[in-house]
This record gives C-alpha cells, structure tokens and sequence, in this order.
C-alpha cells in the first residue's frame, strides 16, 4: 500500500472523507470520498497530513494553492477563483506543484495545467419565483473582488430600480438604498423589515 495525503483547510483525522458532511447539507465532501475510493482501489490509501505521519507518502493533493511548500511531490486542485483566493492564480505559488487542475482558462497556456471542472452537480429544480418569494437576501462573505478598483460600480450596474445604489467611489455600501418592501410583497398585511 503506498499512501498519499489530501490537504484542505486544517481537516484531520479523516474528516473530510466522512459520509454526509459539509457544507450545503452535507455530501460537501463527496467528491473527496470518491477520490479516496478511487485512489485505493489503485493500492493508495489517501488520507489527511496526520493520519500519514511517520508513513513515507507518494504525494500530496492539495485543495486551493497554499503558501507552505509540500513535504512530497505535489499537485493541487485549484478550486476557489482568483477573485477569493488569488494565490490560485500566482504562477510562483503554482510553481512548486507537478499538475495543476483547473477550471482557469487563463492557467491552461502551462503544460502543468489540466482542465477539471466542479465535481458539484448543477441541476435545475422547481422554483418560486421572486414575487412568491418572502424574504430575499444576498449575502456576500469575503468578497476580495469588491475591494478591486472598479468593481462596485460594474457590480452596482443593472441593479434594478428595487435595489437602487448611488455606487459612489468613496466605499462599498456607501449610498444603498432598501426597497421600503420586500419584492412582491403585499404593503397591507406585510411589516417592512427594514
């Protein structure tokens, strides 16, 4: 048996492989439990940097670039956009890595670089539509893009008169405007929440 770490996050003890964990109600990790699945049945017991310590290890799959070098030879699946983790799209950080398997098509000019698409599963379901709808938020959490010169103006641009923006360069959120009720909402029997 040859053994190989998966490397994301600080996940230990195996955590990442367990069945209906995750985010987005669980099976987040499916992907990684395949892989796991897959890699033994080729005689490679793939497992988190702690469970192979003091095993010789073939190599290490690392999620998303990181900043630390590889203890073996390495590749890593560059997951997040550049946008959230822009290490991902440093060719130095890159450097260090045998393969890299991307969705970027601005990394796919390298020959270490391998197209690869999200494992997730995007399907269409049934669906309320926005006035049949009785909240609406968007949340935004880490958004690196914002900060970029630019960006809010070109996201604020079609917006919609409901969720006007004065856009203004003196910061993000700087001039937002709530609609008095959420969209579709009947102004007799609702309350606005804002």
């Amino acid at each position: 048996m040859r053994y190989a770490s998966l490397i994301y996050r600080d996940y230990i003890e195996n955590a990442l492989f367990a069945p209906g964990a995750g985010e987005n109600n669980g099976e987040f990790y499916l992907p990684y439990a395949q892989l796991r699945d897959r890699f033994g049945r080729e005689g490679i017991e793939l497992n988190t940097p702690d469970r192979n310590v003091g095993r010789p290890v073939a190599f290490e799959l690392h999620i998303n670039c990181r900043r630390q070098d590889p203890a073996a030879r390495a590749y890593v699946y560059l997951y997040e956009n550049p946008l959230i983790r822009p290490l991902n799209r440093d060719r130095v950080a890159l450097a260090r890595y045998a393969k890299w398997f991307t969705w970027d098509g601005t990394l796919l000019d390298d020959p270490r670089a391998v197209r690869q698409l999200y494992p997730n599963r995007f399907e269409l379901g049934p669906w309320n539509a926005p006035a049949e709808r009785p909240l609406f938020c968007v949340l935004v959490a880490s958004n690196k893009a914002l900060a970029e010169a630019g960006s809010v103006p070109r996201l604020c641009r079609g917006a919609g008169a409901e969720f006007a923006t004065s856009c203004a360069s003196s910061g993000v959120g700087s001039g937002l405007r709530f609609p008095r009720m959420p969209p579709g909402a009947d102004p007799s029997t609702t309350r606005s929440p804002y």
